[in-house]
């Protein structure tokens, strides 16, 4: 495995939420994420929208399916700052009100999300 992803995703679990195989980060632990991922030359299949609700007293996440998707930057010279930089300007500018938490799909085969529902990630400094 990518050991500069490794230590990303080792870093990020920590600042974030577990659901299933995705890792929820609050917009601004995400804009840092994404620096970081850029710097590695990890870009981005797709932004996923997380909003939270109440179900029995409980917070739960919805996934809102209207993130934005990069398939029309595939086969670009220069897909990673491309998909990186959409995505930021989406996070800043565009992230409907209603959405609390993003995560991401990246565009690598490397298994990065693969373990998060058996480690400890929390609200610490989300």
């Amino acid at each position: 495995m990518n050991v500069e992803l490794t230590n990303l995703i080792d870093k990020y679990e920590k600042l974030g939420i577990a659901k299933g195989s995705s890792l929820l980060m609050r917009p601004e632990v995400a804009l840092q994420f994404l620096d970081e991922l850029e710097k590695i030359g990890i870009g981005l299949d797709l932004v996923e929208l997380w909003q939270p609700i109440e179900v029995e007293g409980r917070q739960a996440f919805v996934e809102d399916p209207f993130g934005p998707f990069f398939a029309h930057l595939v086969g670009s010279s220069d897909y990673v700052s491309k998909s990186i930089n959409e995505a930021r300007e989406y996070i800043r500018h565009e992230l409907p009100e209603k959405i609390a938490f993003v995560s991401f799909v990246l565009s690598t085969k490397e298994p990065y999300w693969e373990n998060l529902h058996t480690r400890q990630a929390t609200y610490q400094n989300v």
